[in-house]
């Protein structure tokens, strides 16, 4: 059975937000507390709901410490990439994790190998592109007549997959609204709410 309240420790550690954070979700009226003695205890549900609200995603979604300073972002650190990735993949894996800390991210330790197939897909992508440079978009095909090189092909493929595991992450504008729309409707859901 889940505990009704946490203590500011456990409240600090479930939503991986600072002190200030929760200090300010407390004075909007956000977050519900308890008072014990000398200890203050926040109310679990309104938690669920202000991370819903501002992430996008349940509580198993939220990772990485963010500072109160800073208020969004994650924990770089947390995330290798996969071993099956290549030296450039990886690389691309790195960038697109501190891409992803810039700003509140979706991203969750068990999402690793989602966002390593994102950055292989932008790797393929790159390989193709060089390709392209040094051969040139025009082939000439054993009949002697020219083609678009073979490989733009398999460039689009990469182009697309890349766009569909990016989406799920937010990486650009129009996802992340897309996701805060997704957030305000599963919040409009918890509460029991009509969604439009």
């Amino acid at each position: 059975m889940t505990k009704a309240y946490l203590s500011r420790e456990e409240a600090i550690e479930y939503t991986k937000r600072g002190n200030t954070t929760l200090k300010k979700w407390v004075s909007e009226g956000n977050v519900r507390t308890r008072k014990d003695k000398r200890r203050t205890y926040f109310r679990r549900e309104d938690l669920d709901q202000m991370l819903l609200a501002h992430v996008g995603k349940n509580k198993a979604g939220i990772t990485g410490h963010i500072s109160d300073d800073q208020n969004a972002g994650i924990n770089v650190e947390d995330y290798d990439p996969p071993p099956w990735l290549t030296a450039k993949g990886a690389e691309n894996f790195r960038k697109l994790v501190e891409q992803l800390g810039q700003y509140q991210s979706h991203l969750h330790p068990a999402n690793v190998h989602a966002l390593a197939m994102c950055a292989k897909y932008l790797t393929e992508f790159q390989i193709c592109e060089e390709k392209l440079q040094k051969d040139g978009l025009v082939t000439v095909d054993k009949n002697k007549l020219e083609r678009i090189h073979p490989i733009t092909r398999y460039q689009r493929q990469c182009a697309e997959l890349f766009f569909e595991y990016s989406a799920r992450y937010g990486l650009t504008p129009s996802d992340r609204e897309k996701l805060k729309l997704t957030a305000k409707e599963a919040a409009k859901q918890d509460k029991g709410e009509s969604v439009r």
